[in-house]
C-alpha cells in the first residue's frame, strides 16, 4: 500500500506539481479511501519525501555499454538528451527541495550518485585522449546536469521555444566540438550526422 500511495503521489506531481496536488487527488488515484494516507504517512509532505527518495534510488546513468568505451560515453549523452524519455520528475523535486529538507537531501544524494557513475567514465576517456586533459570533469558533470534539468524545467512547463530535440542536439554538438579531444573517436561518435 505504501508503494501505491507513493507510486500515485508521484504520477499527480508529474502532471500538476506539488502545489496543485491535493491529498484527495493522490488517495483517488491510487484507489483507496481517505484516511489511507495517514496509515503510512504522517502527512503530504512525507509522501513528497518518499517519492523523492526513490527518485534518488532508482538513479540510471549509462544505457547497455558496447565494445567501444566512446560509443558507450555517446551513448550516455544521447540518451539523456536526444531519445525520447518520458518527463522528469528533477523540476518538481527541485522546487519542492527548497521547503522540504529530506527531498533536498535525496536530491543530494542522487546528485552524488551521477556523479559517482560518471566520473570514472570520464576520466578513463580523459586517459584515452578522447576528452581534452584541460576539461574540469566534475564541473562538467554538473554542467551536463543543470542543462538536462533546465530542459526538463522548460518540457515540464511547455517553455520550450524550439523543440527538445534541437536543443539537445546543439548541445550534444557543442560537446563534440568543445570538450571531445580533437580527432577523437568520441568526438566523431557526437558529431556524427544522423545521430540527433
Amino acid at each position: 500500500m505504501r508503494e501505491r500511495l507513493v507510486d500515485a503521489a508521484r504520477q499527480c506531481l508529474l502532471r500538476d506539481g506539488y502545489e496543485r496536488t491535493s491529498a484527495r487527488e493522490i488517495l483517488q488515484r491510487a484507489g483507496v479511501s481517505a484516511g489511507t494516507l495517514y496509515n503510512y504517512f504522517e502527512s503530504k509532505d512525507e509522501l513528497f519525501a518518499a517519492v523523492a527518495d526513490r527518485f534518488g534510488e532508482a538513479v540510471s546513468v549509462a544505457p547497455a555499454s558496447t565494445d567501444d568505451p566512446d560509443e558507450t560515453l555517446a551513448n550516455i549523452v544521447f540518451g539523456n538528451f536526444v531519445a525520447d524519455r518520458p518527463p522528469s520528475l528533477q523540476p518538481a523535486l527541485r522546487a519542492r527541495a527548497a521547503a522540504d529538507e529530506r527531498t533536498a537531501a535525496a536530491l543530494r544524494r542522487y546528485d552524488q550518485t551521477v556523479e559517482q557513475a560518471l566520473l570514472p567514465i570520464l576520466e578513463q576517456a580523459r586517459a584515452r585522449g578522447s576528452i581534452r586533459p584541460d576539461v574540469d570533469l566534475p564541473a562538467l558533470v554538473e554542467l551536463v546536469a543543470i542543462c538536462f534539468e533546465g530542459l526538463e524545467a522548460r518540457r515540464s512547463s511547455r517553455a520550450v521555444r524550439t523543440s527538445r530535440r534541437r536543443i539537445a542536439a546543439l548541445l550534444v554538438e557543442l560537446l563534440g566540438m568543445g570538450v571531445a579531444a580533437p580527432r577523437s573517436k568520441l568526438r566523431r561518435h557526437l558529431l556524427a550526422p544522423g545521430r540527433s
